[in-house]
């Protein structure tokens, strides 16, 4: 009323203030006469957008709720300008459609646009009827053809590229574009498009930052597509965007990291590319695995494999690549350095260097592409269809027991360190007595109830006289040993089976129960926690 007698007035205020365009110059908000808006709140638009929303795939998943507040605050929003470059709005062409109205199905427009330029198919023939045919279905194709003078097949087959490539599975952008392009892209698919057609999945990420700063074109420190090819290779550049960037951080790009990536990435080529010459000289009728370092081996790096390709199912692409290429890189060449048969290691390498280079293809499309045709293999790797990575030979058992070797060769290690040697004359390793044993199978049958174990052991009245026993039950109920994973085998058997390899990665030769127990390391034994003394 106070406006209606001019007693009163509106005053716009920008909530953001000194906001200046890309060109330096400063921005000015402009209210214009007669403007044209989108109703986001017309009919049930705003709530088939919900339903889409529901059914899409987030991630990360925090921002799930950034997009239903964006939605529920949305209203009218102006939705076309005066300038500019643009389409011009069909219901008055004095104006011309804004960019974010105009701009959030552009990836329908992708599916079939080199079709277009390949039959060379005019502005003038592309009327509303030809997009209801090719991306709504609708229409007489017959009829659409003699209009616009396209032939029936071509229009059947613009069709079916659109349909092979919708709905859009995945889009990934920056997480700034949830208030405006994101929301829009969500809200026009479903006012256009059939519920069958509306987006999939959205993942987010921060924008990327150059040695600790904002990127900008104000900077100077802009790198564009064609310097990163020029400069560093595509191939080096997905590895290190890929290792560097997740959803939860922002991706710092910095000169020495790239540098250092490189250096990893000519290591792997170096090595693999070795290694195909070598397994080429390999008899292909060897194929039993005897030795259990190899068959661990295996097993651990196929279970890697599948490892990674889950990261990937889940959007974790640094986790996929962090699995994929360094922990996979550094099992086979710890393998190649310690094993006792290098025939062996080639037999291994043949039977998993294939799958290795399917699923680091996506982050060196590349070099992998290299590697592929130097093995001798045909076509693309590209074009491979994943297998199962031969599941068979994942072998749970034989990596518990290995996860116990490689903690005794931890400890070994660790006690060198700290005694400042890595010459030593021999190592013994002492076994728990017999009856620790004993007990610590009954402990993983009545877990903590302590009553029940004491209950128990009262039936062996030489063993309750034991004056280690009571401490040793308490400790082993402390640890909650029931829980732990312990390999099913018997620990000096176990030792034996790897002592050769032990040796070798502790370079000294080992002795297991010997005699010999100066500083009686044997009374510190505990079960699958071997005494240890260095003789140096």
């Amino acid at each position: 009323e106070l406006i209606e007698e001019n007693r009163a007035d509106k005053l716009y205020i920008p909530i953001t203030k000194d906001l200046f365009c890309r060109c330096g110059e400063e921005v000015i908000v402009s209210i214009l006469k007669n403007q044209w808006f989108l109703n986001y709140q017309a009919g049930d638009w705003k709530k088939k957008a919900f339903t889409c929303l529901k059914n899409m795939k987030i991630t990360p998943s925090k921002y799930r709720r950034n997009f239903e507040k964006v939605f529920s605050w949305l209203d009218k929003r102006p939705c076309a300008r005066k300038r500019g470059l643009g389409t011009k709005l069909p219901f008055n062409r004095e104006w011309i459609i804004e960019s974010l109205s105009d701009s959030t199905i552009y990836m329908a427009f992708y599916t079939i646009s080199h079709k277009i330029r390949q039959y060379k198919i005019t502005p003038e023939q592309l009327i509303p009827e030809f997009f209801d045919f090719i991306f709504l279905e609708k229409g007489e194709i017959k009829r659409l053809s003699e209009i616009i003078n396209i032939g029936e097949k071509i229009l059947k087959e613009l069709q079916a590229e659109f349909l092979y490539w919708y709905p859009v599975d995945h889009r990934h952008t920056a997480i700034m574009h949830i208030s405006n392009h994101l929301s829009f892209y969500i809200f026009h698919h479903v006012a256009i498009f059939p519920e069958k057609n509306w987006p999939k999945a959205i993942t987010l990420i921060k924008p990327v930052i150059i040695e600790g700063q904002k990127m900008g074109k104000s900077k100077g420190n802009v790198i564009s597509l064609a310097e990163i090819q020029q400069i560093y290779s595509a191939d080096l550049f997905r590895f290190y965007i890929s290792h560097g960037a997740d959803f939860s951080v922002n991706m710092d790009f910095r000169e020495r990291e790239i540098d250092a990536v490189k250096n990893h990435i000519l290591k792997f080529y170096m090595f693999v590319s070795d290694k195909i010459i070598l397994s080429k000289n390999t008899l292909d009728v060897i194929k039993v695995i005897k030795n259990l370092y190899s068959k661990v081996i295996l097993s651990k790096i196929i279970r890697k494999f599948i490892e990674a390709e889950r990261s990937l199912r889940e959007f974790n692409i640094r986790r996929y690549l962090q699995i994929s290429f360094y922990e996979i890189f550094t099992i086979i060449q710890d393998f190649f350095r310690y094993t006792e048969s290098r025939n062996e290691f080639l037999i291994v390498f043949k039977m998993i260097y294939i799958d290795w280079l399917k699923t680091l293809s996506f982050t060196m499309p590349h070099l992998c592409e290299e590697l592929w045709e130097f093995s001798g293999n045909q076509g693309f790797i590209s074009t491979q269809i994943w297998g199962d990575f031969n599941k068979d030979y994942v072998n749970d058992e034989l990596e518990v027991k290995f996860r116990y070797i490689e903690n005794v060769v931890k400890d070994i290690l660790n006690i060198k360190k700290l005694i400042k040697t890595q010459k030593s004359n021999k190592i013994y390793l002492y076994t728990a007595s017999t009856w620790m044993y004993e007990i610590l199978e009954l402990i993983r049958l009545k877990k903590d109830n302590f009553k029940l174990i004491i209950a128990e052991l009262k039936k062996d009245q030489d063993l309750m006289r034991n004056k280690q026993l009571i401490p040793y039950v308490k400790n082993q109920l402390k640890e909650r040993i029931w829980e732990k994973e312990l390999p099913e085998v018997g620990e000096i058997e176990l030792l034996e089976q790897f002592k050769s390899y032990i040796e070798k990665r502790v370079n000294c030769s080992i002795l297991i129960n010997s005699k010999f127990d100066p500083k009686q390391k044997s009374h510190v034994a505990k079960p699958f926690r071997p005494g240890l003394f260095i003789d140096s």
